[in-house]
């Protein structure tokens, strides 16, 4: 029997492979759930954060979601030709714009809402409460602790947990 610390190569490499295989299937189901409204290759996930961040800018969104500004540009320009987002001057700096959703980003919002609550179903189906709390406090910490290494900024946004 393995002891607990003992971690095979295999193991090393199971946790990057699961995380990026999950995160696969969660855009896959996603883009099939979000197609009639356009939302799909990931749009929603702009979409979201322009509600979660009203009034931000692309460089803010750009820090926000862990993505390139040549990302957001795309990214916002498409949800703009949708209807489902705006951008306005900036009242004091007049070359900035900030991005808000429109109505119709809005009123879209339920419908992203109940798929994520569906997702999240599928996905702890089975788990505890505590078992499910307890994996996002290590991924959270994980996350946190990988872009320190990296010496990045891109977590000093993440949610943290009361136990982390």
């Amino acid at each position: 029997m393995k002891k607990e610390k003992e971690i095979s190569r295999k193991d090393l490499w199971s946790l990057g492979r699961t995380l990026s295989r999950m995160y696969r299937q969660t855009q896959m189901w996603m883009d099939k759930a979000f197609e009639t409204l356009g939302l799909g290759r990931g749009l929603y996930q702009y979409l979201v954060e322009v509600a979660r961040s009203p009034g931000a800018n692309q460089m803010e969104l750009a820090e926000k979601l862990a993505v390139d500004e040549a990302s957001v540009t795309r990214g916002i320009g498409r949800l703009e030709k949708l209807g489902y987002v705006e951008r306005r001057r900036d009242t004091e700096d007049r070359r900035m714009r900030r991005i808000f959703l429109s109505p119709r980003g809005e009123g879209v919002l339920p419908r992203l809402e109940e798929e994520f609550r569906r997702w999240n179903r599928a996905a702890t189906l089975g788990a505890s409460e505590e078992e499910i709390a307890r994996q996002v406090i290590f991924f959270r910490k994980s996350m946190e602790e990988v872009a320190r290494q990296m010496n990045l900024q891109e977590c000093t946004h993440c949610e943290r947990s009361e136990e982390a």
